[in-house]
């Protein structure tokens, strides 16, 4: 079992947390938490979370240029193939929004993906729903 603290050393650009925690549990459960990067322009070898690390190499691009396409808030059923194995899948509802800011990169716009009720299976499916996701 990884300690909370080789957990943190194993992310540099974590610089901020949100923890909301249950004071009635003896270990205090973390039941939510928040957390904030920011990527490290001299690293060539960034440990920075992505979504491109969740998702296979061979559903990337399918991923990829869907999400792009968003334009307004949109909920919608999502299966993600782990990576470490090809045979279980996450599958959660995800709620996508899309939000410009002027400090964002490229053409500024940056998306906010909510995933939740997330269950994982065990099945070799290749499908994508992202139906409801479009433009």
């Amino acid at each position: 079992q990884k300690s909370c603290t080789s957990l943190l050393q194993s992310f540099p650009e974590l610089v901020d947390m949100t923890l909301c925690v249950d004071a009635t549990t003896h270990w205090f459960d973390v039941e939510q938490a928040h957390l904030s990067f920011q990527r490290q322009p001299q690293s060539s070898d960034s440990s920075m979370p992505s979504l491109r690390r969740l998702v296979r190499p061979t559903e990337w691009e399918t991923v990829r240029s869907k999400l792009k396409k968003v334009k307004a808030s949109r909920v919608a059923e999502l299966r993600l193939r782990l990576v470490d194995d090809a045979k279980r899948s996450m599958v959660a509802h995800a709620q996508v929004s899309m939000h410009k800011t002027p400090r964002s990169h490229e053409d500024g716009t940056k998306l906010c993906l909510q995933l939740t009720d997330m269950v994982f299976e065990d099945t070799a499916s290749r499908n994508w729903n992202l139906a409801a996701i479009n433009e």
